[in-house]
């Protein structure tokens, strides 16, 4: 009808509006942050900026890493070579901090980001370094000789064999720089969602419901289907919530799961559902590394978990596949991922991948060199010829691997990185997007990386709790403090009036029995915050403090009597002398 047609278009029009209006104030709440945090070293304090930085290193070992690049090895400076490593004093560095190894007096100091920290040292993957002799003269080249070119190649060759010298040069510091490039990948993502928005060629549905219910689809099944589950113990609302998400006309699901009610299994579960029965290709994301991993650990045990016997009829022990092998792959430096799943990493797959044999011959040739190029006692000469080599073998390394890396993604059924990490140019190889892009832990993120996902899918399931914490803002100014700490999470809770008590939720679910605590400190919480709807399981609803496995332990040492029936135990330090620090590298601790 045309009275419908023309008011859908003017709600469309209208959404547009509220999507600029929406990422001019993101801009210019992410520009407070930014500031905030890269806050000039001066404003510190003397404690501060010692944990800030690490002063007096040098360059232990010098290693090649993926796609060729040079990988440094810091260490304390000692007078005896002889002796064993020194432990680093406290520092604030962490594995993907973007830092620059400075030396006094030199302002063309290399630049690269965190790939492992130890006890004893630090390493940095450096940037490839970019000069004036790299670009294009524009369009005067012609005016050139054959020999003006000769000199400045000569010239450029001399400059990246000085930076690898550099490296031989000690003492160092290592200094954080801001954070440029997370702050760079969300107003990206805002800049794509500004452009594109509503008319966004993989995810315009999925804008359009962000903005305005009315643009989203309406006619949702209330009708919540069974399914056959591979992991056996689920509850009834954690079958709902993954049925519910996964309601073939649904492009937006939230998944509210309050402390202790299983809500990582239940996204294993969802990803499983959606890669086995419903053949998606997923994108799973979460504001941090330990949540990433903590996904992917919890998909590899339901992986490895006995099947049913095949004659059982219940179906939730009846898997639809006999087959829970996932081809799942991890985005991210391996000094970030846990041991027991770095298997799954790009860099290990990369590495064992077919056809990348000779890479091992190029990477061991490329090592040599880079050792000529740090060691101060080689020639020029020898310097220039080693660079020259090094950069036709890298060429050779980054075309083998990226063909592989392209391979892999491409092959991938289930895809794991933070947030900010989805922003990697290796999901550029997914051009249609992602069938199902999945947020964990979406309350605890800044709106703004969590576009960064939700940009590469034709729908999005976030999974959080609005409830607890919010992400941790810097920027001290009120506007930043409450613009930043309004999740997309929340946001899409209170424009859709699921936050509402006694409201019929449109756009989510909660996770209703939680398996943690004692029926009497979640009965409160469960008032306070989750409507009375929070109720607790059978196996924790009468546990006390004495049938914990560590007190028990204890017990040995002493009588627990008065501690049998104790729900809650509050220690009450006061007078005792505990007072709160806060050591050089920022933990917090009562001594």
């Amino acid at each position: 009808h045309p009275s419908i047609h023309f008011h859908h278009n003017l709600r469309f029009i209208m959404s547009e509006g509220i999507i600029r209006e929406f990422v001019a104030k993101q801009r210019e709440l992410l520009g407070l942050e930014f500031e905030a945090d890269s806050s000039p070293e001066e404003s510190k304090s003397s404690e501060e900026r010692a944990s800030h930085v690490l002063a007096n290193v040098e360059v232990s070992d010098i290693s090649v890493g993926l796609y060729g690049r040079t990988v440094a090895q810091l260490s304390l400076m000692t007078a005896d070579k002889t002796s064993e490593e020194v432990l680093l004093p406290a520092h604030r560095f962490t594995v993907g901090d973007e830092v620059q190894i400075r030396k006094q007096n030199r302002k063309d100091s290399p630049t690269g980001v965190i790939c492992a920290v130890a006890d004893t040292f630090v390493s940095v993957a450096l940037f490839e370094t970019k000069n004036s002799f790299q670009n294009n003269n524009n369009g005067n080249s012609n005016n050139n000789s054959n020999k003006k070119g000769a000199n400045k190649q000569k010239k450029k060759d001399d400059s990246q064999a000085d930076e690898n010298d550099f490296l031989s040069q000690p003492p160092f510091s290592l200094v954080p720089m801001s954070s440029v490039q997370v702050h760079r990948k969300m107003i990206k993502a805002l800049d794509s969602l500004e452009k594109r928005g509503a008319n966004h060629s993989i995810c315009g549905s999925v804008v359009r419901a962000m903005f305005d219910p009315d643009l989203s689809i309406k006619n949702y099944s209330k009708h919540v289907a069974n399914f056959d589950a591979f992991n056996g113990n689920l509850d009834d609302s954690q079958m709902e919530a993954i049925s519910f998400a996964l309601q073939s006309e649904r492009n937006i699901a939230l998944i509210h799961g309050p402390p202790g009610t299983g809500k990582t299994t239940t996204v294993a579960e969802l990803i499983y559902q959606a890669v086995k029965v419903h053949n998606m290709k997923v994108l799973v994301t979460a504001p941090s590394n330990v949540a990433v991993d903590n996904i992917l650990e919890r998909l590899v045990a339901t992986s490895n978990a006995p099947q049913p016997p095949a004659a059982n009829k219940d179906k939730r022990n009846n898997a639809k596949s006999r087959n829970n092998s996932l081809k799942a792959i991890r985005l991210g430096h391996p000094a970030r991922i846990k041991a027991s799943i770095l298997k799954y990493s790009l860099e290990a797959q990369v590495q064992g991948a077919d056809g990348t044999e000779i890479v091992k011959d190029v990477r061991k040739e490329l090592q040599s060199y880079l050792k000529v190029l740090s060691n101060p006692k080689s020639r020029p000469n020898d310097k220039r010829i080693a660079y020259r080599e090094m950069k036709t073998l890298r060429k050779e390394i980054r075309t083998r691997e990226e063909k592989v890396v392209q391979e892999l993604i491409g092959t991938a059924q289930v895809v794991l990185a933070t947030t900010v990490g989805a922003a990697n140019r290796i999901l550029e190889k997914v051009e249609d997007g992602f069938d199902l892009v999945i947020i964990d832990e979406a309350a605890q993120a800044l709106e703004a990386s969590c576009w960064i996902p939700v940009l590469r899918g034709k729908r999005i399931v976030l999974a959080g709790d609005h409830c607890q914490l919010p992400p941790t803002i810097k920027a001290r100014q009120h506007q930043a403090q409450l613009g930043l700490s309004k999740t997309m999470f929340e946001r899409l809770m209170e424009l859709y009036g699921d936050d509402q008590k006694g409201a019929d939720p449109k756009i989510s679910r909660m996770l209703q029995l939680q398996y943690r605590m004692h029926h009497d400190i979640a009965d409160w919480a469960s008032q306070a915050m989750y409507h009375g709807e929070l109720q607790t399981h059978s196996s924790v609803r009468d546990r006390t403090l004495s049938q914990l496995e560590d007190l028990q332990k204890i017990a040995s040492h002493g009588s627990m009597d008065e501690m049998a029936e104790t729900r809650m135990l509050l220690v009450d330090t006061a007078g005792c002398e505990y007072y709160e620090t806060v050591n050089a590298a920022g933990s917090r601790f009562n001594h």
